[in-house]
C-alpha cells in the first residue's frame, strides 16, 4: 500500500512540475515618429507666451508601411492644427529630425492665411533645433504672412522662430 502512495505521488509531482516556457512577445516596431508622440508645454520666449500642443500619429488606410504615417499638430504656434507627412529627416547628431516642410497657404483659427516652413538646425547655436533630446526641444520654423497680408487685412508679419517645447510626462 506505501508503495502505490509513493507511485501516486510521485506521478502527482511529475504531472504538475514542469519546465516553464519562455513566452516570446513579438516586438513592437519603434517608428522614427513614435518618441515625438505627446503633449507638450510651448513657450514663446520672444513674446513671452505659453501654450499646449498636442503631437499625435493619424494612420492612413491606403499607406502600406510606417514611413508614410501622418503627424497631426494641434495648436501649433498657438494658431494652427495641421496634417502633416512625416519625413524621416536625421539630425547632424544621427537623431530623427522633427520636421513638416512647406505649407503655404495654411490659414490660422482666425482664418487669415499664412506660409509656414519647417527649418532644420541653426549652425549658428550650439543647441541643436528640432530633436528631441530627453524631453524638450527647440522648435525652428518660419512663418510669414507677406504674401497676404493686405488681402486679409491685418498687419505685416515675419518670424524666424524658435519655441521651446517640453514634453508632459
Amino acid at each position: 500500500m506505501k508503495n502505490i502512495v509513493y507511485i501516486i505521488l510521485a506521478s502527482l509531482i511529475m504531472v504538475a512540475c514542469k519546465k516553464d516556457e519562455k513566452v516570446v512577445t513579438p516586438a513592437v516596431p519603434s517608428y522614427l515618429w513614435s518618441s515625438y508622440m505627446g503633449t507638450y508645454d510651448v513657450y514663446d520666449t520672444v513674446n513671452h507666451k505659453q501654450w499646449v500642443m498636442k503631437m499625435t500619429h493619424v494612420y492612413h488606410s491606403d499607406y502600406n508601411n510606417g514611413n508614410n504615417d501622418s503627424i497631426y499638430l494641434e495648436n501649433f504656434a498657438n494658431k494652427f492644427s495641421v496634417r502633416y507627412k512625416w519625413t524621416a529627416g536625421i539630425s547632424s547628431s544621427q537623431k530623427p529630425a522633427f520636421g513638416f516642410g512647406i505649407i503655404h497657404p495654411i490659414k490660422d483659427y482666425n482664418n487669415y492665411n499664412w506660409h509656414l516652413g519647417c527649418d532644420w538646425d541653426d549652425p549658428n547655436t550650439i543647441k541643436e533645433e528640432n530633436v528631441l533630446q530627453n524631453d524638450s526641444m527647440i522648435i525652428y520654423f518660419n512663418i510669414t504672412n507677406v504674401a497676404f497680408y493686405q488681402t486679409d487685412g491685418v498687419s505685416y508679419y515675419v518670424c524666424t522662430c524658435k519655441h521651446i517645447a517640453v514634453k508632459r510626462k
